[in-house]
């Protein structure tokens, strides 16, 4: 299948890719590694995201605008007041 691939890298990680162009530009997207994917799972896996890109979706977005819609106001506010609080003073004016 064009666009699906093994990455081998120079350490000998090997991982399964899906390669393919959304609106003009190159995307590479990492489907998982060899052993945590069977060949027949990253193969449908690799179908449904060369789709995407095909549609004009780019799957790297997909997976941005997952992630930030799983973060609740409540983790925010909690990051938010657990910084450190800066302890320095604007100089007087004179």
């Amino acid at each position: 299948m064009p666009g699906y691939g093994l990455r081998v890298t120079a350490t000998g990680i090997r991982a399964f890719v899906a390669q393919g162009r959304v609106k003009g530009k190159a995307v590479i997207v990492t489907i998982g590694r060899l052993g945590l994917y069977t060949e027949d799972q990253a193969r449908k896996r690799a179908q449904s995201l060369l789709q995407q890109m095909r549609d004009g979706i780019d799957p790297r977005d997909v997976k941005r605008e997952d992630e930030a819609m799983s973060i609740t106001l409540r983790q925010v506010a909690d990051a938010y007041f657990a910084r450190p609080v800066c302890s320095r003073r604007p100089p007087p004016r004179r």
